[in-house]
């Protein structure tokens, strides 16, 4: 379904995330998706904007491993976000150096600990792009030891290959030595 702003361009909003025009009395909503268009329309600015409203405060549960942990280099991205305390994945992943960040992959044998966050669409949105998705992570839904799931940031065992696994559960105790971690 399509939906045509007959007034001019400057009659209304232009290039929100969501591409947003309203005309006299009725609201167009174009939400894109790769090779999809959908259109909605809202009798008023009002209907519209409780539409935005609503779908934005839809957070989503984000399990962190990293740089993203509190006290971390990249924990500022979370700065609107709440964190929901320490949580852990089932059995099934591994944690790979990449320098002065790891990256989550899912071939492996351990259960990794983190924190779950409830993330806002912007903070979501903005730690996309730091972590460059679609080219270098990829965000999955991943099970936590509690039953929920969550997303997470992963890397694919091709794009690691060659680099030093993490013995340990948890990215702060990377530098631990083997005595330490059998407590």
């Amino acid at each position: 379904m399509l939906c045509r702003d007959t007034q001019s361009s400057s009659a209304g909003l232009q290039r929100s995330p969501f591409e947003l025009r309203f005309r006299s009395l009725s609201c167009c909503i174009f939400l894109h998706a790769p090779g999809h268009a959908i259109a909605k329309t809202y009798k008023s600015r009002e209907a519209l904007k409780a539409r935005q409203n609503q779908h934005m405060a839809k957070n989503t549960l984000l399990f962190v491993y990293g740089s993203l942990l509190k006290g971390e280099s990249d924990h500022s991205f979370l700065r609107h976000s709440d964190c929901l305390g320490p949580s852990t994945t089932k059995v099934g992943y591994r944690l790979v150096e990449l320098g002065a960040f790891p990256a989550l992959i899912e071939t492996g044998d351990k259960a990794i600990e983190g924190e779950l966050y409830s993330v806002t669409h912007e903070d979501l949105m903005a730690i996309d792009a730091h972590k460059e998705l679609g080219r270098l992570f990829q965000r999955r839904a991943v099970e936590l030891a509690s039953g929920q799931l969550a997303q997470v940031y992963l890397m694919e065992e091709a794009q690691v290959r060659g680099r030093r696994r993490v013995k340990a559960n948890s990215w702060r105790d990377r530098f631990a030595t083997p005595r330490t971690l059998q407590h």
